[in-house]
């Protein structure tokens, strides 16, 4: 609010206005730009020993100029060090002055200087190099046209160097160089080393003409040295450092190398959440830093619950107390950190719950077994997984479908707000469905029900059933017999393997049953038998026959012919219109009939005056045997028939007692006594076992000879009252003997020896039997 202002330099133009007002209250404004002059302004620099360097602050000859040295040219020429400045006039006598700079002269050139001075004596392999100023070089030629910062001798000879630095100073330097030997190959490697760890070095040094190695000259860019082969050291920052080595050996060779090496920084360890609640899952999170890599390893142990891997583990914390949670981490370079940090675990609730077995359609109750802090309240929400929510305690809920549904409970401590949550998979499981089959059941007939239930997903694993006046039936397909016609009510409920149920009734009809009846003749017989069959069923509806060939025929009398021998059980199958089946069988046998009925045994029962007979049969028929005529003999002319019904099965033995009775001489009882077998109707294959005869006395005598006349063989029959050798001997009707034969050893009584008469010619024989001083003749005729 001066009538005056002070205006400042300024490298850019600025604007100036002012605002008057009059005593009356009227104003006035104005404005204007001031510019300052663009002046090229030299800082401090250096120049090349010899150059010269041309300053013009660039204003050109409307300015005065004054030079710190009394000049007055626009321009001053610079060759020589010192401080510069100049002050600056325009017309207006306005002065504007540059402060001063310094010039310095840089000796690049008179300072630069090769290795080894200008002649030496070095070994093949060694470099040259500058020994000044390479700090300063940034462009080399040596003599070979190479331009790198060393050069690695080879020959004796002349090495010339032209190096400038980043002035554009030139140096130029010559060494002669003579080769006195064969310089070792330094080389050498550091371990990877972490800081606060001891740094391996190892010597990789090698000598090409063989010399041994005799000396070493570290030097480990921290102001540390040694003298050993493979020297360890601690550097105290991590960071780059250039090692350099040095290496002599016998042959008064040497050389050296230089290498950058890192110690690399260790992990600055750190974590969260320091605070927690329990009965949680609680997420960690490393926090840590390292300067250089990455961290790579984790270590976190939680003490008593266990250890973990990862850079961000989920705990589970079981009880409210302080845990002493240590982490451990790792770079990738192989640097270990860790920190122990407590972490304050405060009392959080401890969720659980538990349902029955849950069913589609069926409501299940979700019982709260959470365990609050103190019994303290806690606040609740569920979510059933099926898009239903409740803030109940206890919430009871409905599943219209199954499946697997994951139940979520989140519990809230009021006074801490501490939250757990737990989550549990439950199966809704599918309810059966209880079907059975409907039967048309017959009385007195078992009838399997059968269950057609099912479920989805599973099994039907218990079923019961009721059937009315029967009670309950546990079994899958319970067999059922239902004497009674009439309606019957029959339940059956079904449950699955995951215990869901359901019911299902219904009412079944028993029918009476028809009585299948049949005569048929003949019951067996040669082939092709012709068998007469008539249905004589009661209370059936229809019928019709089932043949053992597969046949059916369907009318009511049928006439069947049975062309092959074997057994036949033809079936007469009678329904009732509710199709109340009831069989019934013949047995009818095709074969060839061969009778053939042998007497076995024949014993005597001599009871006082009375002799009574009894002999065993056997059937070797192919058919049964129901009516056999049988004869009895006794020594004496006594013989009597009787009839048995004896009903012989094909292969059956009988014994048969006789019901007449003999009366015989008490002085001269009979010596043999003999039953004949005779089938009525049939010829028997096989006659010579018809007939059979038993001792009665214990004297020598024969019986008549059987067959008589004989075809091929002839039956002799004996006794003899002890074993001893029995001769036979056959004369023809001239008295020749035309056969001799011998019994050595007989048994005592009744025996029973076969003759073959097949080489005898047709006519009347006699044969006598010889026992002891004893023989009988009895005579047969040969046919």
């Amino acid at each position: 609010t001066t009538d005056t202002i002070a205006v400042s330099y300024s490298s850019t133009p600025t604007t100036y206005s002012v605002t008057v007002t009059d005593i009356f209250g009227f104003t006035s404004t104005d404005s204007l730009i001031v510019r300052y002059p663009d002046v090229c302004v030299l800082q401090d620099t250096s120049i090349c020993y010899g150059d010269t360097v041309l300053y013009n602050p660039g204003l050109g000859l409307k300015y005065n100029y004054l030079w710190q040295d009394g000049s007055t040219l626009d321009y001053i020429e610079i060759s020589a060090a010192g401080d510069y400045s100049v002050e600056i006039r325009d017309t207006n006598q306005c002065s504007y002055t540059i402060d001063t700079f310094n010039v310095s002269i840089n000796y690049f050139e008179q300072t630069t200087e090769v290795a080894y001075g200008s002649d030496t004596s070095l070994c093949s392999g060694n470099v040259l190099n500058l020994v000044s100023n390479a700090d300063e070089a940034s462009v080399y030629l040596w003599s070979d046209a190479s331009t790198n910062a060393t050069l690695e001798i080879q020959t004796t000879g002349v090495y010339h160097l032209t190096v400038t630095n980043y002035l554009g100073c030139v140096a130029v330097d010559t060494v002669q160089v003579n080769i006195q030997g064969v310089a070792p190959v330094v080389d050498f490697i550091m371990d990877t080393t972490c800081l606060g760890d001891y740094a391996a070095f190892h010597d990789l040094t090698q000598s090409p003409d063989g010399s041994n190695l005799i000396s070493w000259n570290w030097d480990f860019g921290n102001g540390m040295n040694s003298a050993a082969s493979m020297p360890s050291v601690m550097y105290n920052a991590a960071g780059e450092y250039f090692v350099t080595l040095q290496v002599g050996i016998e042959n008064d060779c040497s050389n050296w190398t230089e290498k950058a090496v890192y110690i690399h920084h260790i992990p600055q360890v750190d974590f969260d959440p320091k605070i927690a609640c329990s009965n949680d899952f609680v997420q960690f999170s490393d926090q840590s830093l390292v300067a250089d890599g990455q961290v790579d390893t984790w270590h976190w142990d939680f003490a008593d619950l266990g250890v973990y891997a990862g850079s961000n583990p989920e705990v589970l914390f079981n009880i409210d107390t302080t845990y002493m949670v240590e982490l451990t981490v790792e770079s990738n370079f192989g640097c270990s950190s860790d920190t122990i940090v407590a972490v304050v675990v405060n009392p959080g609730p401890n969720p659980d719950f538990e349902t029955g077995n849950v069913c589609v359609g069926e409501s299940v109750v979700f019982y709260n077994l959470t365990d609050t802090y103190l019994d303290l309240d806690a606040s609740y929400i569920w979510d059933f997984g099926d898009g239903n929510f409740s803030q109940d305690v206890n919430p009871s809920h409905t599943y219209f479908t199954a499946g697997s549904f994951d139940v979520h409970l989140i519990s809230t401590h009021s006074f801490n707000h501490c939250q757990s949550d737990i989550t549990k998979s439950i199966i809704v499981n599918p309810k059966p469905e209880a079907i059975f089959s409907e039967h048309n059941i017959c009385q007195n007939d078992s009838v399997v029900l059968k269950d057609s239930s099912f479920v989805d997903g599973g099994s039907i694993e218990q079923r019961k059933w009721f059937v009315e006046n029967q009670g309950w039936f546990f079994e899958q397909s319970p067999d059922v017999f239902f004497a009674d016609t009439g309606r019957h009510e029959v339940i059956l409920i079904t449950v699955s393997d995951k215990g869901c149920a359901d019911t299902t009734e219904s009412f079944l009809a028993v029918h009476p049953m028809p009585e299948a009846l049949l005569d048929y003749y003949p019951e067996y017989g040669n082939p092709p038998l012709t068998v007469y069959f008539d249905d004589v069923s009661l209370d059936a509806v229809s019928s019709y026959w089932v043949f053992d060939s597969q046949d059916t025929l369907f009318e009511q009398n049928p006439v069947y012919v049975f062309s092959e021998m074997g057994t036949y059980h033809p079936q007469l199958m009678a329904q009732t219109e509710y199709g109340c089946l009831d069989s019934a069988f013949a047995n009818v046998k095709v074969m060839e009939m061969i009778a053939d009925l042998a007497v076995q045994s024949v014993s005597a029962d001599i009871d006082g005056e009375y002799l009574t007979l009894q002999c065993e049969l056997a059937n070797l028929s192919t058919f049964p045997v129901d009516t056999i005529f049988l004869t009895a003999e006794i020594e004496g002319g006594i013989s009597f028939m009787e009839t048995w019904l004896a009903d012989l099965s094909p292969g059956q033995t009988k014994t048969y007692k006789f019901v007449s009775s003999s009366k015989i001489s008490l002085y001269h009882p009979p010596a043999f006594a003999c039953v004949s077998a005779d089938l009525s109707g049939y010829a028997d294959e096989n006659p010579d076992n018809d007939r059979l005869c038993e001792a009665l006395s214990e004297s020598f005598r024969i019986l008549p000879p059987i067959p008589n006349p004989v075809e091929e063989v002839l039956i002799i029959d004996f006794i003899v009252p002890f074993v001893s050798q029995v001769d036979i001997s056959i004369f023809d009707s001239s008295g020749k003997l035309v056969g001799n034969y011998k019994v050595d050893s007989p048994e005592k009584g009744y025996n029973r020896v076969q003759v073959s008469t097949s080489d005898l010619g047709s006519g009347v024989y006699n044969y006598r039997v010889s026992f002891d001083d004893s023989f009988e003749i009895q005579k047969f005729i040969k046919q």
